[in-house]
Order: C-alpha cells, then sequence, then structure tokens
C-alpha cells in the first residue's frame, strides 16, 4: 500500500513500563530525580530505542519515497497505581507505583512525577537528535501535556486524553499537507 505518512508510537513503554525499577536507585531522602537514575541502565536503554529509530529511518530512506514518520512523545505519566487491563480483561499493570514502591519510594513522592518527567525528557532528546538528521522525514509531534487528566491507568489516556493526542498529529499532519483541514 502506498501511504505518505507512518504515525509511529514506541519507545515510552521501554522507560515507563514494566522494566522501570531496573532504571531507578532504591529512595534516599533528599536525592534529586537524577539522581535516581541508574544511568548505565538508561543510556544503554535509550541508544537501544535510538537505534530502533535510526534502523526504522534508514529504512524509510532506503524505500526513496517521500514517506514521512511521525513520532508521538508521549505525555508525562501520573502514577496512580490503576490497573491496566488489555483486551479480554487480562490485568497487565500498574508500574510506575508498584515500580517505586518496590524501591522504597514514598507514595505521593514528586519524585514519583520528577523521574517519569526525567525519562521522557531524555527520550524526546534522543528523537530530536534523530529528527534534526533527517527533518524532513522523521518528525516528532509535541504530545506532552496533551492528555491533561484523561488518564485510563497510569501511563494510557482515556478516551478524551487519546483525542487530544490524535488532535496534535492531525495538526502536524495538516502542516506537512498529508491531510486537509475538515
Amino acid at each position: 500500500y502506498e501511504s505518505d505518512g507512518l504515525l509511529f508510537s514506541a519507545g515510552g513503554n521501554d522507560l515507563l513500563g514494566p522494566d522501570l525499577g531496573a532504571l531507578v536507585h532504591p529512595f534516599r531522602a533528599g536525592m534529586s530525580a537524577a539522581e535516581a537514575m541508574v544511568e548505565k541502565r538508561l543510556a544503554r536503554r535509550l541508544r537501544q530505542i535510538e537505534d530502533c529509530y535510526r534502523e526504522l529511518v534508514d529504512m524509510v530512506l532506503d524505500d526513496g519515497a517521500d514517506l514521512k514518520v511521525l513520532v508521538n512523545s508521549y505525555d508525562l505519566p501520573v502514577p496512580s497505581g490503576a490497573e491496566v487491563r488489555l483486551l479480554g480483561g487480562r490485568s497487565v499493570g500498574p508500574w510506575l507505583r508498584p515500580a517505586f514502591a518496590a524501591k522504597g519510594y514514598p507514595a505521593g513522592s514528586p519524585l514519583e512525577r520528577e523521574i517519569p518527567r526525567l525519562l521522557l525528557d531524555r527520550f524526546c532528546a534522543v528523537l530530536d537528535r534523530i529528527s534534526n538528521e533527517a527533518p524532513a522525514r522523521f518528525i516528532r509531534v509535541d504530545t506532552r501535556g496533551a492528555v491533561g487528566s484523561e488518564w485510563a491507568d497510569e501511563i494510557h489516556p482515556n478516551a478524551r486524553g487519546a483525542n487530544a493526542v490524535a488532535a496534535r498529529f492531525e495538526r502536524q499532519l495538516q502542516r506537512l499537507g498529508l491531510v486537509q483541514a475538515v
């Protein structure tokens, strides 16, 4: 199928999903979000994500068409302990609050919000680096702040939040001339 744009969302779960606990040190009073990070693991994880995105860009460029890849920068999650249900009702989460609790972070600690912000900022820096190298083909859609309080669980928006994220993609698609304004 011919396509002018690929909407792609990947990487957020690699930082804020089931493996979050491996990326943070045990809680210590007075620590900053940066001090909480297991930097060697985080750097390695970000390199893995970057390598995967670079492979995607290489495949797009090798194809020779004008396909544009639009990627999601995610939004700042809210650790809540809310259960995550997949189709069929199987529970697969929550991830944030349990990962923080297992490392001794007090519920409601400011670090529960600051650490995900730091992780997503670092993730966006990776995306921006790739975008700067292929600006006409790889576009990060800034979706931070789109969801607001409209979360279905800790890391996934509800329908209203998803619509707000989709609206940001739609505006970018319009700017690129890939869809017409309605």
